[in-house]
């Protein structure tokens, strides 16, 4: 989940989050939003979209996982899991 305005629509989210993508020179190809969720904290609400990001090289994809993208990483938010992919065995 990547901590955002909670204002944000769903274009908006994609849009700003490409855009953090592209200053630490990650150039996704395609990329979905997912879920809203609210985190609570002793600070206040913090409000999250999950994010998916597809098709990306390798570099580009470690390079996302070492850095994360957004705010309040410290509680977990904007890190990135890889996900094993959906090709078929005979693509690869």
């Amino acid at each position: 989940y990547v901590a955002c305005d909670s204002q944000l629509d769903e274009n908006e989210f994609l849009e700003v989050s490409f855009n953090q993508l592209k200053t630490l020179g990650i150039h996704p190809k395609k990329m979905m939003a997912g879920l809203e969720r609210k985190i609570t904290t002793p600070d206040g609400i913090i409000h999250t979209r999950s994010l998916m990001v597809a098709d990306l090289r390798k570099s580009e994809s470690v390079k996302l996982q070492e850095q994360g993208i957004g705010d309040h990483r410290l509680l977990g938010c904007g890190l990135f899991v890889p996900q094993k992919g959906i090709d078929s065995v005979d693509a690869v």
